[in-house]
């Protein structure tokens, strides 16, 4: 994802973001995509779930300060609703993504 591309598909976006920040050599990143999978199987109508490489991405990475990954990042409106550092756990990520939806953040 360019610069470009995160400001259409990310900032621009009318619904809610859920951005994933992975690398190639990131254990916690291969965990997360279990967790991601189904929730974008139930949600990926209402949220669209997107990902970095964050070893291609250097300008994002310092645009969000992401030094630690796996790095979520929950996105509506052009601002962040909730950031997540290393693994999230699926009860938590998904109480979060409820709350977006129903509070129409």
């Amino acid at each position: 994802m360019t610069l470009e591309q995160f400001n259409t598909q990310v900032l621009q976006s009318e619904k809610p973001v859920l951005l994933e920040f992975t690398g190639s050599f990131c254990p916690g990143c291969s965990a997360m995509e279990r967790v991601l999978y189904p929730l974008e199987c139930e949600y990926g109508e209402s949220i669209s779930f997107l990902e970095v490489n964050a070893d291609q991405e250097e300008m994002l990475n310092t645009l969000l300060h992401v030094q630690t990954l796996p790095a979520t990042f929950l996105f509506h409106n052009g601002k962040i609703l909730e950031q997540h550092r290393g693994f999230w756990p699926k009860n938590e990520l998904e109480a979060v993504i409820k709350d977006a939806l129903s509070n129409g953040e």
